[in-house]
């Protein structure tokens, strides 16, 4: 009979569960991705943003509608992960890039819709090149802030 040893937490040690892990992981999300709207809006012409308070519910809006994104794209890569065929990559590649690019229409519509003239993006393609450049600057400044996070978990 194997016998579980209970490690007792350091005074110093504090434990952090799953759920204050992705409170945490979302909050900085957001954190990073108004610091980069707010950063296109001060030194950019294709983004215009009313006011820091407008930044917040646009920051919170895109980040719920990233993270839905994702999850559908594990769905889709679930359904095409098995099949190995020539034919089969082709359709997961044309499916994955129609859902990365309808979901930046919809985010941009759904912006639009309920931001109205507080949030508005200029340039090529009545803005969506901006707001495209600004989701993967979202992301990029997400992968970095995260890499430097598993950097310093090996010190």
């Amino acid at each position: 009979m194997a016998v579980e040893e209970k490690k007792i937490p350091n005074v110093n040690q504090r434990i952090v569960n799953n759920s204050q892990r992705l409170f945490l992981v979302y909050i900085i999300c957001i954190l990073v991705d108004m610091t980069i709207l707010n950063i296109y809006a001060e030194f950019s012409h294709s983004v215009y943003v009313e006011s820091f308070s407008i930044t917040i519910f646009i920051a919170i809006f895109l980040q719920l509608f990233i993270v839905l994104t994702k999850q559908v794209e594990h769905k889709l890569s679930k359904f095409f992960g098995d099949k190995k065929s020539y034919l089969t990559k082709i359709k997961y590649f044309l499916s994955l890039w129609a859902l990365l690019f309808l979901s930046k229409v919809l985010m941009l519509q759904g912006a639009n819709l309920i931001f109205g003239d507080k949030i508005n993006f200029y340039g090529m393609f009545d803005g969506l090149l901006a707001f495209i450049i600004l989701i993967f600057s979202f992301l990029l400044g997400e992968y970095l802030l995260t890499h430097i996070y598993r950097l310093l978990e090996t010190k």
